[in-house]
């Protein structure tokens, strides 16, 4: 991941990804497991510069929450997941289309199952409902213009989708 010198409209940092990385959570007996494809950009948190000494962008407490949701924003919904569940022998890719309050709830799980407490993943998820339609209704704009030239791969874990 670098830097690719590119700042927000917020101010923030953008970050590139230089390879595919996999990333995973639990949540009761479920494991999620989502790759995030290689030259993906992402701002991760997108919080305003006055609240940066409490919630800055980059912060290794929430940071992995924020992946999955910048990709479901960016590609509208379109997110493919792995679900494991042994309790069910359950392996599964999860493909269906993502709406926006799932994307902010998939967010919200995550947070909790790193840790983060009440207080601060309550903040983020609400600010997120608040401030987030605009992105949505960006992403929604600059992919439909740019529909024709936009695929996005849908990165199935080897073996799963032939």
């Amino acid at each position: 991941m670098k830097p690719s010198g590119e700042t927000s409209s917020g101010g923030h940092s953008i970050w590139v990804f230089s390879e595919e990385m996999t990333i995973w959570w639990f949540e009761r007996t479920r494991k999620y497991t989502m790759h995030i494809p290689k030259d993906f950009r992402t701002d991760f948190a997108s919080t305003p510069r006055w609240i940066w000494w409490w919630l800055p962008p980059f912060n290794s407490e929430y940071t992995p929450a924020c992946l999955p949701h910048d990709l479901g924003y960016e590609r509208n919904g379109t997110l493919v997941l792995m679900v494991e569940d042994d309790t069910i022998d359950l392996r599964k890719p999860l493909d269906t289309q993502w709406s926006r309050l799932a994307l902010d709830q998939l967010m919200l799980a995550g947070m909790k199952s790193r840790g983060v407490s009440l207080f601060k993943r309550q903040s983020i998820y609400r600010s997120v409902r608040v401030g987030g339609l605009s992105a949505w209704r960006g992403h929604k704009k600059k992919n439909k213009i740019h529909k024709h030239q936009r695929r996005f791969e849908l990165n199935y874990p080897q073996g799963i989708r032939d």
